[in-house]
């Protein structure tokens, strides 16, 4: 697929391919970095990519990223999780994560939030491979 095809919208109000990749990235890296690591969250990381992209997806459209370029940051990503999954065993898939988000406390296993990873992502592709064969057609 061409760049402009990865950043278009196929139908009105439907996010771009490029968006909804970035997406998936940004929903494992808050995820993993900021809630189970413990990162706080810095302006440098507000200008990420992949940084609140279905907030403004014709902000990544007019940027026309390569599907080269999405795939790196996911890449960049998923191998940031596979380092702190690293330093876990199977035991720690059932401790609790706490964290506070838009005023309100939350509390999710490590089990839990990477079958809800597993399930964004998934949901995510089925929609890009939808987008994909409209944009095609």
């Amino acid at each position: 697929m061409t760049n402009e095809q990865l950043g278009r919208r196929a139908v009105p109000g439907a996010h771009s391919i490029a968006a909804l990749v970035l997406h998936i990235g940004e929903g494992e890296w808050w995820w993993m970095q900021c809630n189970v690591s413990g990162h706080k969250l810095t302006p440098e990381d507000r200008q990420a990519p992949y940084w609140d992209v279905l907030e403004n997806s014709d902000s990544a459209a007019s940027k026309l990223y390569s599907a080269q370029f999405c795939l790196d940051q996911i890449a960049k990503i998923r191998n940031q999780t596979r380092d702190l999954l690293a330093s876990f065993n199977d035991d720690d898939l059932e401790r609790i994560v706490s964290f506070e988000r838009r005023g309100e406390r939350h509390e999710h296993s490590l089990r839990w939030i990477l079958h809800h990873l597993i399930d964004h992502e998934a949901q995510h592709k089925g929609q890009i491979l939808m987008l994909k064969r409209l944009l095609e057609s």
